[in-house]
C-alpha cells in the first residue's frame, strides 16, 4: 500500500520535457514576440522618421525646380506685357461697345480677336487665346473654353478674394501664371470689370513644353521614390500619367509612406498659387538588394567550383585568341557540351568579325561626319545675321581644339567637343532678329529673354547623339562660382562640356569686336580672363581648365585667327 503511494506521488513529478515545453510557452515565445514587437515598432519610427526627411528634401527641390520652369515660361509674357495688355483693351472695348448695342456675348465675334492675336504674337511661345465672363458671384457664366463653363472661382477662397482687392488697386490685373482647375495647363489671364460688374478675362496658353519635362523629371528627385504626382487646386493631376489624388488619409507601412505636401508659386500678392506634391517612398530596395547579394554570393559559391576548370578552358583560348587571333584549345577537355562549341566556333567566327569590324567602323565614320557636318550647317543658320560667322566658327572650333588636346579624356569625346562646340548659340534662332541685331543695350526685359536662348537649345537638341551638344549650348553661360544662368550651377554640377565652352565662349567675345565695343588684343583679353573687369571674373570660370588654356594660348599666333 505504501509502496503504491510512493510510486502514484513519482508519477506526479513533471519531467525535464515538460520544463522544457512550458518555459517554451510560458517565456520564450512572449519574450521573443515581444522583442520583435519592439523591433518592429522601433523600425516603424525610424523609418518614419528617415521618409519625413527625405520627404522635406523631395518638397524643397521639387519647388525650386517647379518655380524655375514656371518663371522661364512666363518670361515671354513680361516681355510683351505692355503689348498683351493693349491687345486686351482693345477686345475689352470692343466687347463693350457690342453690349451696349443689344447683342449677348456669344453674338460677338471672338474669332476674329484669336486671328489678329495669332498674327500679332509668336505662336511658338502662345499656343491659344481664350475669353471668359466671370458673374459678380465668382462664377464663370460665359466661355469660348467649354471644360471651365460654369467653374465656380469663389470657391478658392484666397484666389477670389486677391482677385477683388488686385481690381481694386487696378484697372486691369496681369496674372501671368495661372494654373488651370480642369486640366492643370498654365495660362497667363487678364482682368477687367465690365460696367456692370462682371469680369472679362482672357486666358492666354502659353507654352507648356518646359513646365511638362521639369514634371515629368520629378521622379529622379530621390532614388527612394516609387510614385509621385503634382496636382492643383481641384486635386486633379498635372500629367495623366501621375496616380489619382488620395481622398484617404495617406498610409504608412514598414518599408513604405504615402506623403503629401504643398509647393507654393509666387503670384500676384497676396494670392500664392498652391500645387499638391503626393509621393509614395519605398525604402524595400535596400534591402532587396542585400538579400540578392547573399543569393549571389551562395550561388556564386555553389557554382564555382564545377565552373572553375571550364573558365580556365574558356580563359585559355580567349587568352590565345587575343595574342595571335586565333584558338588553339582541344574543345575535347571540356566536359560542358557547350563550352566545346563555344571554342570550335570561335575561330571560324574571327574572319567575319573582322571583316563586319571594318564594315561598322567605317558607317560609324560616315555617321559622325554626317552629324559633324549637320551640326556646322546648323550653327550657320543660326548666327547667320553676322556676316562674320564662317570666321567665329573656324575660331571657336580652334580654340576648343587648343584647350581639350591638353585634357586627359578619350579622343573621340575630344573631337565631339570640337565639332559641337559651334552649336553654343543655336538657341538663338528663337530669339527675334531685332533683339539679336540691337546696337544699343538691352532692357532688363530684353536680356531676360535673350537668356532663354540657352534654354531654347532643348527644342533644336532633343536627338540623343546631339546630348553632348546639349549640354555645350545649355550650360556655356553657368559661372563656376554659381552666378551664371540659367540654373545658377557651381562648380563641377556644371558638364565639363560648359565648363570649357564658358572660357572659349568670352575669350573669342574679347577678342572679337562687337557693335558696342571694339576688339581687345590678345594680352588685354588674357589679363581680363585672370583679373577681371567690370562684366568678367576669373571666379566664373574652371580655374584648372582656364590654367590649361592660358598656358596653351600663350604658345600659338593667332594672326590668322583674329585679323
Amino acid at each position: 500500500m505504501v509502496q503504491n503511494d510512493l510510486l502514484k506521488n513519482r508519477r506526479e513529478v513533471p519531467s525535464i520535457g515538460e520544463y522544457i515545453r512550458k518555459f517554451f510557452i510560458f517565456i520564450l515565445i512572449p519574450l521573443t514576440t515581444l522583442i520583435m514587437s519592439l523591433i518592429v515598432l522601433y523600425s516603424f519610427k525610424v523609418n518614419e522618421e528617415i521618409a519625413n526627411r527625405v520627404f522635406r528634401g523631395i518638397k524643397e527641390r521639387a519647388e525650386i525646380v517647379i518655380n524655375e520652369s514656371i518663371r522661364s515660361m512666363v518670361n515671354p509674357l513680361i516681355y510683351d506685357k505692355d503689348e498683351l495688355i493693349s491687345f486686351y483693351i482693345t477686345v475689352y472695348s470692343n466687347v463693350v461697345k457690342e453690349l451696349q448695342r443689344g447683342k449677348n456675348f456669344s453674338e460677338i465675334p471672338f474669332e476674329d480677336f484669336k486671328e489678329i492675336f495669332k498674327k500679332t504674337f509668336h505662336q511658338d511661345l502662345f499656343e491659344d487665346i481664350n475669353f471668359y465672363v466671370i458673374s459678380k458671384e465668382g462664377q464663370i457664366i460665359w466661355t469660348d473654353y467649354q471644360p471651365d463653363l460654369g467653374l465656380d472661382l469663389s470657391r478658392f477662397t484666397d484666389f477670389w478674394q486677391s482677385l477683388n482687392v488686385a481690381l481694386e488697386r487696378e484697372s486691369v490685373v496681369f496674372h501671368f501664371s495661372g494654373i488651370e482647375v480642369t486640366t492643370g495647363k498654365i495660362r497667363g489671364y487678364l482682368y477687367k470689370r465690365l460696367p456692370d460688374g462682371k469680369i472679362f478675362e482672357i486666358g492666354i496658353l502659353i507654352n507648356n513644353l518646359n513646365f511638362y519635362e521639369a514634371v515629368k523629371n520629378l521622379k529622379k528627385l530621390s532614388i527612394f521614390i516609387e510614385k509621385i504626382g503634382l496636382y492643383n487646386i481641384a486635386n486633379l493631376p498635372i500629367l495623366p500619367e501621375f496616380p489619382p489624388f488620395p481622398e484617404r488619409h495617406p498610409r504608412a507601412g514598414l518599408y513604405k509612406r504615402e506623403l503629401i505636401g504643398e509647393i507654393e508659386i509666387e503670384d500676384f500678392p497676396p494670392y500664392k498659387q498652391r500645387l499638391k506634391l503626393y509621393v509614395i517612398l519605398n525604402f524595400y530596395s535596400i534591402f532587396k538588394i542585400v538579400i540578392y547579394l547573399l543569393v549571389l554570393i551562395i550561388l556564386a559559391y555553389r557554382v564555382q567550383r564545377f565552373s572553375s576548370r571550364e573558365l580556365k578552358i574558356i580563359n585559355k583560348a580567349i587568352s590565345v585568341l587575343h595574342e595571335e587571333q586565333k584558338v588553339y584549345v582541344d574543345p575535347g577537355l571540356s566536359k560542358v557540351q557547350e563550352v566545346g562549341e563555344i571554342i570550335k566556333t570561335l575561330n571560324a567566327a574571327i574572319n567575319s568579325i573582322d571583316a563586319e569590324k571594318q564594315e561598322n567602323m567605317a558607317l560609324i565614320k560616315e555617321l559622325k561626319e554626317s552629324f559633324y557636318d549637320f551640326a556646322e550647317r546648323l550653327a550657320m543658320i543660326a548666327e547667320g545675321y553676322d556676316p562674320e560667322t564662317g570666321e567665329h566658327i573656324r575660331r571657336v572650333k580652334t580654340l576648343t581644339r587648343i584647350l581639350v588636346s591638353r585634357l586627359d579624356i578619350p579622343d573621340e569625346l575630344k573631337e565631339d567637343l570640337v565639332q559641337y562646340s559651334v552649336l553654343h548659340d543655336v538657341g538663338k534662332v528663337y530669339i527675334p532678329l531685332s533683339l539679336l541685331t540691337k546696337p544699343g543695350p538691352l532692357t532688363p526685359e530684353e536680356w531676360e529673354l535673350m537668356k532663354q536662348h540657352t534654354v531654347f537649345a532643348q527644342n533644336l537638341l532633343a536627338h540623343p547623339r546631339f546630348a553632348l551638344a546639349l549640354e555645350i549650348a545649355l550650360y556655356h553661360h553657368e559661372n563656376y562660382d554659381g552666378t551664371g544662368y540659367p540654373f545658377g550651377l557651381a562648380g563641377e554640377s556644371i558638364p565639363l562640356a560648359g565648363r570649357i565652352m564658358k572660357i572659349i565662349d568670352v575669350y573669342d567675345a574679347l577678342r572679337s569686336q562687337r557693335s558696342y565695343k571694339k576688339a581687345f588684343t590678345k594680352e588685354k583679353a588674357i589679363d581680363i580672363l585672370l583679373n577681371g573687369d567690370n562684366r568678367t571674373r576669373p571666379e566664373h570660370f574652371d580655374p584648372t581648365l582656364l590654367k590649361i588654356f592660358l598656358e596653351e594660348i600663350e604658345k600659338i599666333d593667332e594672326s590668322t585667327l583674329y585679323f
